[in-house]
């Protein structure tokens, strides 16, 4: 009987090492290759995958690196019910990396900052 808990215990240590932890501030931006401010224009859940989410972003200014003046973002929530990381008509700070012509967050939804809550004009 003790021997069928320990596959159990096991599996259960494992989900939790899948739980994505917020790293620091200054650990994100070292392993981001770009960081930027921009505003997003258009965001839409991945058809099969209901934590991905696509956006184009317009981008407004670039802190580190470089990037083109529109990139297509592609978000991870932590789990489905918080697939949502961007909303159209918002602006953000993104901490991104580059990965086959799309853009990633880096440390996933938490690579995104809100910059403020309110709607920006087109």
């Amino acid at each position: 009987m003790k021997f069928r808990l320990i596959p159990l215990l096991l599996l259960g240590s494992s989900a939790f090492a899948l739980v994505l932890q917020e790293i620091s501030f200054d650990e994100k931006v070292k392993r981001a290759e770009v960081v930027l401010i921009g505003v997003v224009e258009q965001a839409q859940p991945h058809a099969r995958d209901f934590k991905q989410e696509f956006a184009q972003v317009r981008v407004e200014s670039v802190l580190k690196g470089k990037a083109p003046d529109i990139i297509q973002l592609e978000t991870y929530g932590s789990v489905a019910e918080e697939s949502v990381v961007v909303t159209a008509g918002h602006r953000y700070i993104f901490l991104l990396k580059s990965f086959h012509g799309v853009y990633v967050s880096v440390n996933g939804r938490f690579g995104v900052i809100p910059v403020d809550a309110k709607s920006v004009p087109p």
